[in-house]
């Protein structure tokens, strides 16, 4: 088995940055089983209401590490811009001003 830092290492030099966020994106969006420590706090986000800056994120959806979304009455997402550097341009994602 390959050591992480040998993988990361080497996405690196294939991909750069751009590869190494993709590759954690694409690893916190597959389904995967709740965190034990997740139970303990629903009660924090069940029929709460929200504001996520710079949202939305895969890590809250349904079926991933913590699934707030789902437990939330309503989350707002809150971007700086239509564009920027990690996320690329979000025109047309049904933001308001």
């Amino acid at each position: 088995m390959t050591a992480p830092w040998n993988r990361i290492g080497s996405r690196y030099k294939k991909s750069g940055v751009r590869g190494i966020v993709s590759a954690i994106d694409q690893r916190l969006r597959r389904p995967c089983t709740r965190l034990p420590e997740f139970h303990s706090c629903q009660r924090f986000f069940r029929n709460k209401y929200g504001l996520e800056i710079g949202g939305p994120s895969a890590i809250f959806q349904a079926d991933t590490l913590w699934p707030v979304y789902s437990l939330a009455s309503r989350v707002d997402g809150c971007n700086f811009s239509t564009s920027t550097v990690w996320e690329g341009s979000q025109a047309g994602l049904g933001m308001r001003r």
